[in-house]
């Protein structure tokens, strides 16, 4: 089912809760402070076994180096992409898995590498879109986020993850199979991004096991 965390045949690394780096990419200055907060609480336990930072426009200069991450998460990063592109590329070369949801940033998965549970890479960054913008209510969906990403490319099979969990507005009929959710979005127009609602028929994703 799409949201297994099961680690897929396809995936090519293998984890051993080994110690991970990963690094969130995003253009949405407004998450700063929960992103600031994420970081802290995932790289204050020792327990979880991995260190986490992120990079906004006005943090991400050409002196970053990426080359050693082991997770590169992006999210809506375009005007400064040139500024990180060599050391994404870098962080590629090594092996890290990179991931990109409307970015000028190149990624390094494609169909063969994502969980055989999702009908192809759109249907898998979708559902990581849906920890991105639920937490920006719900801050432990970034933990999930990184934890899912860690279970299905490290076998962090430690880690417990969550499946996506925000605010959402149902449409029941008694006489129908079919419930409708709205989900929030982000909508890119001329002048940038906006809020907006996105409909679907309700998911019948369970929690990754």
């Amino acid at each position: 089912m799409p949201g297994s965390s099961s680690q897929d045949p396809n995936s090519s690394h293998s984890g051993d809760a080994s110690h991970l780096d990963i690094a969130i990419i995003t253009g949405y200055s407004n998450y700063d402070l929960k992103l600031s907060t994420l970081a802290e609480r995932i790289n204050g336990s020792s327990s979880l076994n991995m260190s986490v930072s992120y990079y906004l426009p006005a943090t991400s200069g050409e002196n970053v180096d990426l080359s050693g991450m082991d997770i590169i998460y992006i999210n809506m990063f375009t005007d400064s992409a040139s500024k990180l592109e060599n050391t994404v590329n870098e962080a590629i070369s090594n092996g890290a898995v990179v991931i990109g949801y409307n970015t000028y940033l190149p990624d390094s998965i494609d169909n063969s590498s994502i969980p055989s549970s999702f009908t192809d890479i759109s249907d898998f960054k979708d559902y990581l879109q849906e920890y991105w913008v639920y937490g920006s209510t719900n801050g432990s969906n970034f933990d999930n986020l990184i934890f899912y990403l860690a279970r299905v490319f490290y076998e962090r099979d430690d880690l417990q993850v969550a499946a996506p969990e925000g605010a959402a507005s149902a449409i029941y009929h008694p006489g129908m199979l079919i419930v409708l959710i709205s989900h929030p979005m982000r909508v890119n127009t001329s002048n940038g991004t906006a809020a907006g609602m996105k409909v679907s028929i309700l998911s019948t994703r369970a929690p990754p096991r």
